[in-house]
């Protein structure tokens, strides 16, 4: 257990996962200080038992320990009666749950957390789907307008994009083809109606993970990467 708990240490020290030498992704911060949260709690509620003792006098234990705490300027409580085996602390602010461990009400929720941050107003109807998708999480919310389907995602850095990147929104357009022959497209917003043809947005994408995206490809991956 020692072993485990110097590797998360020496991860957070330097940023870097120690199985694959990349550098930690969010949700795997978050995890790691989750794991460090936990043990410091099951620390901390023992002391306290042990100086009170479960039956002698003295100041009652509470009834719900908590313990609070920050790192690098986020905030983090646990609730040891309400986390139930969880991940052990709920972030005030900062990283992003695994949306795939959430139930359909959680998901909910958050998603119209972030709805309100959209570079776009989501109407009502607009289906929502929150997913953990391959070292990302991603919320999708889509819906039509003018005959067009419109989908805004938003979703924390994927893998290969710029670090530092954070979570960004991302809007997309669907027009359909018509009969007098206007072929069916996809578009990518990069700017105040600017739009850009999603083949031009997927190659960008590419080039940039290749290492060979020429300097208005990455603006244009910059400009359609909406921040919160």
């Amino acid at each position: 257990m020692d072993d485990y708990f110097k590797i998360i240490a020496e991860e957070l020290r330097t940023g870097i996962n120690q199985k694959t030498g990349k550098p930690l992704t969010d949700l795997e911060k978050a995890q790691r200080w989750s794991a460090v949260a936990s043990a410091i709690a099951v620390v901390a509620v023992g002391a306290h038992y042990g100086a009170k003792g479960l039956t002698g006098k003295g100041a009652k234990p509470s009834k719900n320990p908590v313990l609070k705490g920050s790192k690098d300027g986020k905030n983090y409580t646990l609730d040891r009666d309400k986390s139930k085996g969880s991940s052990g602390y709920k972030k005030a602010s900062g990283a992003v749950p695994k949306l795939s461990t959430l139930n359909e009400a959680e998901q909910l929720k958050l998603a119209n957390q972030y709805k309100k941050k959209s570079p776009i107003n989501i109407p009502e109807n607009a289906s929502i789907k929150a997913q953990s998708k391959n070292g990302y999480e991603q919320i999708s919310y889509k819906w039509k307008e003018n005959g067009e389907t419109i989908e805004v995602r938003w979703h924390t850095r994927t893998p290969g994009a710029p670090e530092g990147q954070g979570n960004t929104f991302v809007v997309e357009k669907n027009i359909p083809g018509t009969a007098d022959g206007q072929r069916r497209s996809q578009q990518v917003l990069v700017g105040k109606d600017k739009w850009v043809s999603k083949n031009d947005w997927q190659k960008a994408i590419t080039d940039r993970k290749n290492g060979v995206s020429t300097p208005e490809q990455d603006k244009m991956l910059t400009d359609g990467h909406w921040k919160e």
